[in-house]
């Protein structure tokens, strides 16, 4: 409220003496005005003032002026009315400026939630994307994470064997192969491909296509490197092993 205690004090002390003149209790008047009876207590003892929409109402049931109710008191001349008229609009109008206030940063701060929540959810769930490249003398894959704070997808797509041997006898026969990606040192992921009959080494890599859909590695793929293991078993069940480090 916008009102000094004292005016609070004797509005309320004018508003008791009205009410006691009309021999209405404070659940009466309530009753007559539409306003619970501990309102009207508040009133009475000064520690609220009538809200503006109930003011002409209350008035009217008391036998008085706005103004007088205003003023807490009867007023004579017309000087006084007036006046008390200028006083009473520069307070109820200082009320109103203050709720839309509060509104307004209600609203702000609504708002400000709103737009805070939003952003740190759609970066919550923003792909990120890393190019992948590893590659020795004879082998090269290429690839990508993709990864948000939910989930993982490690796609190798690309293999390119490029060794001297590629078509000729001396290029190794496979009979299974498996394939592991790690990040410092820890296995994050592994796939392994059976083959119904040996196949060329490059052929192999020609039609494998490694998709790996996980969780919790994010920070791991973030911050360490990130290495791949190939081991494959031969026609005379020998494994061999390949170690591919992430191109820096």
């Amino acid at each position: 409220m916008s009102f000094s205690r004292t005016e609070l004090a004797k509005m309320g002390k004018y508003i008791a003496k009205l009410r006691k003149e009309k021999n209405y209790t404070q659940r009466q008047l309530g009753e007559l005005i539409d306003i619970p009876y501990k309102t009207i207590s508040k009133w009475e003892n000064g520690v609220i003032a009538p809200d503006i929409t109930v003011l002409q109402s209350l008035a009217n049931v008391l036998n008085v002026t706005v103004d007088e109710l205003l003023c807490g008191e009867k007023l004579k001349t017309v000087e006084e009315k007036n006046l008390a008229t200028i006083n009473g609009m520069k307070i109820y109008i200082k009320k109103s400026i203050g709720k839309i206030l509060k509104i307004i940063v209600l609203f702000l701060v609504v708002l400000f939630v709103c737009i805070t929540y939003f952003l740190s959810v759609e970066n919550y769930y923003e792909w990120n994307v890393l190019d992948l490249n590893f590659s020795d003398e004879e082998l090269v894959i290429n690839g990508n994470i993709m990864f948000n704070r939910e989930r993982t997808l490690i796609v190798l797509d690309e293999f390119a064997y490029i060794s001297e041997k590629t078509g000729t006898s001396a290029e190794p026969k496979v009979k299974s192969m498996k394939i592991s990606v790690f990040a410092d040192g820890v296995m994050i992921a592994e796939k392994e491909r059976m083959f119904d009959k040996a196949q060329f080494l490059h052929y192999c890599f020609d039609s494998y296509h490694f998709v790996f859909d996980g969780k919790d590695f994010y920070t791991q793929l973030i911050k360490e490197k990130i290495d791949i293991s190939i081991v494959y078993t031969d026609t005379k069940n020998k494994e061999h092993s390949i170690i591919l480090k992430m191109n820096s």
